[in-house]
């Protein structure tokens, strides 16, 4: 058996395993930094595609992608900064480590985006310039320029990471796989999820249902901030609003127009966690309930794996033969 044979035999013995033991349905972590700065985020894969809008026309994707579980946390900025990445400054103090990263704009955060993405061998997503002090943003040309879904200026083609576009979002966050049908919250369905101040009980959310009685002051940890999605999202639903990659307009094609934030926040009320709501926020704005979510492109899927290890087996078979 030549050298070549060899390795298929050894790589579709790896495929096969991994087939077996169902590891391939999701890659739930991705790691970067190095040593004591090294850090991981959490995904969730959302399949499904091409499924419909909601009533309100957002909500179809049509291609599979990935959204991390949590939104990011100020300690994966942090790890970030100590790793190389500039620009990470704030007009006030941070939350804690393990709480959502907030008081940074767009810019920033699409910043931080580039860098998992270059620190990781891939193209940045988005077209910044540093001038010492702040980042700036031109558009990609269409060439260049994310096309699936439509052309989406913003978002380099062959970006891995990316800031969550509003229906990435939005489906993420209320839609359900099992009936093809939307909810109006976050968390599994049309009535209001209860308050919490941490957790990740079934229906729960940390925001203040009416702030007259009880406001809720800070927002909780990351991995705490209430029960999940149908897709298995936490916190898409109070917290702290959430900045999208997408202009309020909906076109993307100025580089400074405003960007929509959806999701509610800690100090907010029922109405901001519902799908029917939405704000928007010019991209230099910095303020202390604004945080974001990523997303990616997914991971070979189980039945690109068995094709893959089919297909060698297939070839080494002709040789042998």
């Amino acid at each position: 058996m030549d050298v070549l044979t060899c390795w298929m035999f050894k790589n579709l013995s790896v495929i096969l395993v991994i087939i077996a033991s169902g590891a391939y349905a999701q890659v739930n972590s991705q790691t970067f930094g190095s040593g004591a700065n090294q850090f991981s985020i959490d995904f969730v894969e959302i399949g499904n595609p091409n499924n419909s809008n909601d009533s309100n026309g957002y909500g179809s994707v049509g291609y599979g992608y990935k959204i991390g579980k949590y939104e990011i946390s100020q300690g994966q900025i942090d790890a970030a900064s100590a790793n190389g990445l500039v620009g990470m400054e704030i007009p006030a103090s941070p939350y804690s480590a393990s709480q959502p990263a907030a008081y940074l704009n767009w810019f920033q955060s699409a910043a931080f985006v580039n860098w998992l993405n270059t620190s990781s061998g891939f193209q940045a997503a988005y077209n910044l310039a540093w001038d010492g002090s702040r980042y700036s943003m031109n558009l990609w040309d269409s060439q260049s320029a994310w096309s699936n879904g439509g052309v989406n200026l913003f978002r380099n083609k062959d970006a891995h990471y990316f800031i969550t576009s509003e229906n990435e979002w939005y489906k993420a966050a209320y839609y359900n796989p099992s009936t093809s049908t939307y909810s109006l919250y976050p968390t599994k369905g049309d009535i209001a999820p209860s308050q919490t101040l941490s957790g990740n009980s079934s229906g729960t959310a940390v925001y203040s249902p009416n702030p007259s009685l009880l406001q809720i002051l800070d927002p909780s940890a990351i991995e705490m901030a209430g029960g999940e999605s149908y897709y298995g999202t936490v916190g898409q639903g109070g917290n702290l609003v959430e900045r999208l990659e997408t202009a309020a307009d909906r076109n993307n094609d100025n580089a400074n127009e405003n960007r929509v934030a959806r999701g509610g926040s800690f100090f907010q009320e029922t109405n901001l966690l519902e799908s029917t709501t939405s704000e928007d926020h010019t991209p230099e704005s910095q303020y202390w309930s604004l945080g974001f979510r990523i997303s990616s492109v997914p991971e070979p899927s189980a039945l690109s794996l068995l094709a893959v290890g089919l297909g060698a087996l297939a070839l080494v078979r002709r040789r042998r033969s």
